[in-house]
Order: C-alpha cells, then sequence, then structure tokens
C-alpha cells in the first residue's frame, strides 16, 4: 500500500524540506515536523502543507510529545524521518543523555514505537557514515565515548541497527526501508571559524538538497518498494550493510539497550 498522508521530521530546511515538497508535489498530504514555530510556519506557507506539529527530538519527552501528537491525526499513514544531528561538541540533556544519540537514534526509535503499526511506509533517512560507526552499549548513550565523527557514525549505526530489527517484528502492511541520500550540501555539521570556512567551501561540490531527497521520496512513493523489510539503499541503488550492522546479535542487544533507556525514568 501507498501511504497518503506522511509525516516529515526535520521538514523545515535542507532534505526534509525537499522531500515535504517532492511528497506534495505527488498528491500527498504532508505533517511538517519541527521545533521550531516560526520555521514550521513559514514552511507551512512556503508548502500549502496540510498541518504541522511542534515539538523538539532533541529529548526523549519531546519526542513522545511528537509521537502522541502524530497518533491524533486521523488518516496518517507513513513517517519520513529527517531529522538529524551532526554534534561540533558533547552536549548532555537534562535526561542525562548525549544529544545526538538522542535526536539520531532515540526519537525515531520512540516515534517506531508508538506509530509503526498504523503506517504503510517507514522511510529512515540514514548515513553511509554508518560504516565508521561501532556500538558501545553503555558509553555511547550517556556520551562517554564521544567524539564528533565518531558519535556522529555511531548514532547512525544504532539507528540503522534498531530500524532492521523492527522491520523484522513490524506488521507485515508497513514497509520499513533506509537510504543514505548522498554527501548534500546542507546545514548538517556545519562548524564555525575557519574549520567552519573550508567546509562551507567544500559544500559547494556536493549535490544539493533536491538531489538528497530522490532517495527518500522513491522509497516513500514507488509501487516497487511498498513491501520492504529493512533494505539499506545508496541514494537509488539497493545495497548490502556491512558488518557489524548485518548481525541479528547486535539488533538484539541494541534493541533490547533501546528498550531499557525509554523505560528509565525521563
Amino acid at each position: 500500500m501507498n501511504a497518503s498522508i506522511f509525516a516529515v521530521t526535520g521538514a523545515t530546511g535542507g532534505i526534509g524540506l525537499e522531500i515535504a515538497r517532492g511528497l506534495i508535489r505527488a498528491g500527498k498530504s504532508v505533517v511538517l515536523v519541527g521545533r521550531n514555530l516560526d520555521k514550521l510556519n513559514a514552511t507551512r506557507e512556503l508548502l500549502r502543507a496540510s498541518t504541522q506539529v511542534l515539538g523538539d527530538l532533541g529529548t526523549v519527552a519531546g519526542a513522545r510529545s511528537v509521537a502522541k501528537q502524530l497518533s491524533r491525526i486521523e488518516g496518517l499513514d507513513g513517517l519520513i524521518h529527517c531529522a538529524g544531528l551532526w554534534p561540533a561538541k558533547k552536549v548532555i540533556t537534562a535526561e542525562g543523555l548525549e544529544a545526538s544519540f538522542t535526536v539520531n537514534h532515540l526519537a525515531p526509535a520512540v516515534l517506531n514505537a508508538e506509530l509503526a503499526a498504523r503506517m504503510s511506509r517507514i522511510v529512515q533517512v540514514t548515513a553511509g557514515l554508518y560504516v565508521a560507526g561501532q556500538v558501545d552499549l553503555e558509553a555511547d548513550p550517556v556520551g562517554r565515548s564521544f567524539r564528533p565523527v565518531r558519535t556522529y557514525a555511531s548514532t547512525k549505526l544504532w539507528n540503522l541497527v534498531a530500524t532492521r530489527a523492527l522491520a523484522r517484528t513490524a506488521p507485515p502492511s508497513v514497509a520499513i526501508s533506509l537510504v543514505h541520500p548522498g554527501v548534500i550540501r546542507t546545514a548538517l555539521g556545519d562548524r564555525s571559524g575557519l574549520l567552519g570556512s573550508m567546509l562551507r567551501l567544500v559544500k559547494r561540490l556536493w549535490k544539493s538538497p533536491e538531489e538528497g531527497a530522490k532517495g527518500p521520496l522513491a522509497l516513500a512513493l514507488s509501487p516497487e518498494h511498498a513491501n520492504r523489510r529493512g533494505q539499506y539503499f545508496d541514494e537509488l541503488t539497493l545495497k548490502p550493510v556491512v558488518p557489524p550492522a548485518d548481525s541479528l546479535e547486535l539488533q538484539r542487544l541494541v534493541t533490547a539497550k533501546t528498550e531499557a533507556l525509554l523505560a528509565s525514568p525521563r
């Protein structure tokens, strides 16, 4: 089944905005998810989107609030996770968790746990850099293993493994897929100072957000992807995941740890 109403996280800029734009062009209704009310209002007016949800995916409590709001939207049956964070420095949230671990892994896990059973499609925008990630079940959630590149890669690995685990247990009516959108010119990973200036110059050579939206949109809209069960795409190309992301034991461990973290009082 092809979803008719999609929620898109991270929809106020970059790839998320282009995904929302593409869905609307395809005749779909779109629910914009973001944490900045002014940006949400401006994006909604720009796209003439159906509705919006205000919430901060930077905390577990915020993700639960978003999930609760989304659960009230009649007919919502598609979910595209595009919100992401590449941290420049370690930030521990008021809940005691590393910020990018929350945004990149726990927030999608919360939304999936609450909404997957009623979806027909879930698309997780991920990163090819997951191959540089490592899973430390105790250190990663609280930032003890923090290094900017390693942490970003590892949070993407956690999320990829958990999403593939979900695909094994979710109802067969929901298609679940993951996609690396390519190396895209967005604000993700922007830095200040000389490093930031150099990065902005390099980014001019990268692909546009419109290009980055092509893979997620194909997985969300194309009938050929209506029965995906955790497959990984590099842009528009189906590819196998590399070890340890293919490990069923790692799926079990990551799922159990994620459930334990979400069950703990925050």
